[in-house]
């Protein structure tokens, strides 16, 4: 992953709070090469000293809820340096704040024209399956080529200048 200029990084957690849930796997992928899968209960904290060094790298940095992303990468005194591209918060701009949702399934259909099914996953379990990790890689998949939709689309509307001050608003 290293040398990359864009990565696209997501997680699946034990539930939806920082301070009492889990990472329990972290995907990151670039453009080019399969996403990277890493379990946090099956590797413990060994894997948090390379993945540090990774999302301190200068490659500009695609999440889909970044707030609550990196609210848990805190909590594990992980760091990301560099630009940060929200696919939800671009996504509710181009919106310009209607109801619609900003969840990654309606992002994709909206915009990539790709239906997600609904994984309703449950990542707390010891043991997971194959569909939890074909899920987890497509779902990092799917935001690098948002962060690529959105951004033609906030071109085409004039409204880079709002999602750059926007996204620069990061916890």
């Amino acid at each position: 992953m290293a040398g990359h200029d864009l990565l696209a990084i997501d997680i699946k957690t034990t539930g939806p709070d920082p301070h009492s849930d889990t990472i329990r796997l972290i995907q990151i992928a670039a453009e080019s090469g399969p996403a990277i899968l890493i379990d946090f209960l099956e590797l413990g904290v060994a894997s948090i000293e390379p993945l540090k060094l990774l999302l301190a790298s200068n490659a500009e940095k695609v999440l889909h809820n970044a707030k609550s992303t990196l609210k848990f990468l805190k909590t594990m005194g992980i760091g990301v340096s560099a630009s940060i591209f929200d696919t939800m918060l671009a996504g509710q701009i181009l919106s310009c704040g209607d109801a619609s949702e900003p969840s990654l399934g309606h992002l994709s259909q909206q915009y990539l024209k790709e239906f997600l099914p609904n994984d309703k996953l449950d990542f707390c379990g010891n043991d997971l399956g194959s569909q939890h990790f074909f899920t987890a890689a497509r779902d990092t998949r799917i935001i690098l080529k948002l962060k690529l939709a959105l951004a033609g689309h906030l071109q085409k509307l004039g409204l880079v200048d709002v999602a750059e001050l926007e996204l620069g608003c990061k916890p």
